[in-house]
């Protein structure tokens, strides 16, 4: 289950806005972590000088990972001389009733946010699959043209990965126009290097996209899936990650299907390494299995 942090800090009188743009900054690249479900600021109504954040984590190690990255250790050496006390945060899960000692049966919406995590970190494998393939293709079959591309046309290797990445670039601009764009792949000009980075980018806004679209919260601001122009608008929800995810994983079946059409085919820890989900898990951190 995903966790939360809330930390409150008061400047002293002078850093007001010195601190200001330190905290907006750690913010700003905090948000980019894919353990990063939601980091919101807050400042006083009444107090100036007081500031607080809250934020939401995938589980605890990405929490302990974010605070060792070099942003985060940047902003609390910059806050040690700007804040009038040393940072002092909670680190937080969701009060059940009863003493703890025998726990109560999840009710519905427990079970229903235990279902958005499990997406949530299939998304976040979901790159990590793309980026294994990228990571043990050959780069000669990357712009290798298809068997039938003579007669039939077809995407070489290199533009299936663009494709990936520019459609997840028009589900957010469609259905997250709030959230910042990463820069669309060239399929014709872009290096395997160029697509992994490009690929890391987009997964990190489409699960915040995700995130928003499966909180259930009345004020979230993803309500409609648009997948293209000319086909129905969903709901933003359940069909939308199963849509978002087939999609991925068609496209690595082709992948996969074209190396080895082209000679190249990749070796068994990227083949059989997108199933080994236990692995993926783990690699990530995830204090949990599949489940």
């Amino acid at each position: 289950m995903s966790i939360h942090s809330m930390v409150r800090f008061e400047p002293l009188r002078g850093k007001v806005e010195a601190f200001r743009k330190e905290l907006l900054r750690v913010c700003e690249h905090s948000r980019e972590e894919p353990g990063c479900l939601g980091l919101d600021v807050f400042e006083s109504l009444h107090d100036p000088r007081t500031f607080a954040i809250h934020s939401e984590w995938v589980d605890e190690p990405a929490y302990e990972r974010h605070a060792k990255l070099p942003h985060t250790r940047r902003f609390v050496r910059a806050a040690a001389s700007l804040l009038a006390h040393p940072i002092q945060g909670l680190r937080l899960r969701r009060m059940r009733d009863g003493d703890g000692a025998y726990p109560m049966r999840q009710g519905p919406n427990e079970e229903l946010m235990q279902i958005r995590d499990v997406l949530l970190e299939t998304f976040t494998v979901n790159d990590a699959m793309n980026q294994l393939l990228l990571a043990h293709l050959d780069p000669r079959a990357w712009r290798a043209q298809p068997p039938a591309a003579k007669d039939h046309g077809g995407r070489t290797i290199a533009a299936i990965f663009a494709h990936v990445h520019n459609t997840r670039l028009r589900w957010l601009r469609n259905s997250a126009p709030h959230l910042k764009c990463p820069a669309p792949l060239d399929p014709h000009r872009c290096s395997m290097k160029q697509a992994a980075a490009a690929h890391k980018k987009s997964a990190v806004q489409c699960l915040r996209m995700l995130t928003d679209a499966l909180s259930g919260e009345p004020e979230r601001r993803v309500t409609k899936f648009f997948r293209d122009s000319w086909m129905p608008i969903w709901p933003a929800g359940s069909a939308m990650f199963c849509y978002m995810f087939s999609h991925e994983a068609h496209h690595r079946g082709q992948i996969l299907m074209l190396a080895h059409q082209l000679g190249y085919r990749l070796p068994d820890q990227a083949r059989g390494g997108i199933w080994w989900w236990d692995k993926l898990w783990k690699q990530h951190g995830f204090s949990k299995r599949p489940r």
